[in-house]
């Protein structure tokens, strides 16, 4: 693979992958704001809100948080040949793995 074009790819997939990381920490976020004020506005809303945060993460956060991992492993796979180094020195480091321990931990 061309060295701009590996270049491209590795920086339009992290882009992504970082623009998927804050859709899915966001919405957690986001979610727990709203549940705090469906709590307070009575067991009506709560309901609804179950209902909603049951339709989001099916259809947001678990496709978003599975392709965050799917490209977290392709960024670090598709490194430019002239940073090979830099991604070896990440995988021996457990850069790569403490990333998965995080995700499997707060998954």
């Amino acid at each position: 693979m061309d060295g701009e074009l590996s270049l491209h790819l590795y920086n339009t997939i992290k882009f992504l992958h970082i623009l998927l990381a804050m859709i899915w920490v966001g919405g957690g976020i986001t979610i727990q704001v709203f549940a705090i004020r469906a709590m307070k506005a009575g067991p009506e809303h709560t309901q609804h809100f179950a209902e909603t945060v049951h339709w989001v993460g099916n259809r947001v956060f678990m496709p978003a948080s599975g392709i965050l991992f799917l490209l977290g492993l392709c960024a670090e796979t598709t490194l430019p040949l002239a940073d090979a180094a830099r991604a070896h020195e990440m995988v021996e480091g457990g850069h790569v793995g403490g990333k998965v321990v995080l995700v499997v931990e707060n998954g």
